[in-house]
Parts: structure tokens; C-alpha cells; sequence
């Protein structure tokens, strides 16, 4: 792994729904212990309706090549157990390169 590790994470994935028909997160561990580095990042923006600034924080993550994890999978990390759910994955383009995670909290 090419990225500074700063923690380890378990992926989550999978979902059911519930009496109601609502959606309801699977808590299927697909992986454990797996090294990672997460950081957050901001970015200033403004509101259209009324020109209002905000700040939208959302999250980096990195993981080893070959590393089992898909879009809208939950990633907890074991450290805070704070658990993301993963938006976007970019492939790496060789072994030698890291899983690029975008995340928000869920």
C-alpha cells in the first residue's frame, strides 16, 4: 500500500428491507482488518437559492489493490467506529497503486 496507513476498516455490505419497505443496511462483513487511510476534506461552496456559504465535508479513503469493495458498501473503521458509506471507487490502475474510496458519513 502506497498510502499512509492511518487505521483498519471492515467492509459492510449488502442490504435488506424491513416491515415498511424501507431500506435497511446489511451488516454482511466482507472483509476485516483491512489496512486503510481515511481523510477528511472540505470544500466552501455557496447555496444557489441565496448565494449563503457552507462547507460540504466529505472523506478519502485508500485501500490495497484487489481489496473486495463496491459502491454503497459501508466501510467502519475500527479505530473510531465511525462508519462510511463509499460513493465512488476509482480503480487502481496497477497493483502497485491503492483503491481510491470517495465517502461521506452515513
Amino acid at each position: 500500500m502506497r498510502a499512509r496507513v492511518t487505521t483498519t476498516v471492515t467492509i459492510l455490505s449488502g442490504s435488506s428491507v424491513d416491515d415498511l419497505g424501507d431500506v435497511i443496511d446489511g451488516t454482511t462483513v466482507t472483509a476485516t482488518a483491512v489496512p486503510a487511510s481515511v481523510v477528511a476534506t472540505r470544500q466552501r461552496t455557496t447555496v444557489p437559492a441565496d448565494g449563503r456559504p457552507q462547507v460540504i465535508r466529505s472523506f478519502v479513503g485508500r485501500v490495497p489493490y484487489g481489496t473486495a469493495v463496491t459502491v454503497d458498501d459501508r466501510i467502519r473503521d475500527d479505530r473510531t467506529l465511525t462508519v462510511y458509506r463509499v460513493d465512488a471507487v476509482t480503480p487502481a490502475p496497477t497493483m502497485l497503486d491503492d483503491l481510491r474510496l470517495d465517502m461521506r458519513t452515513s
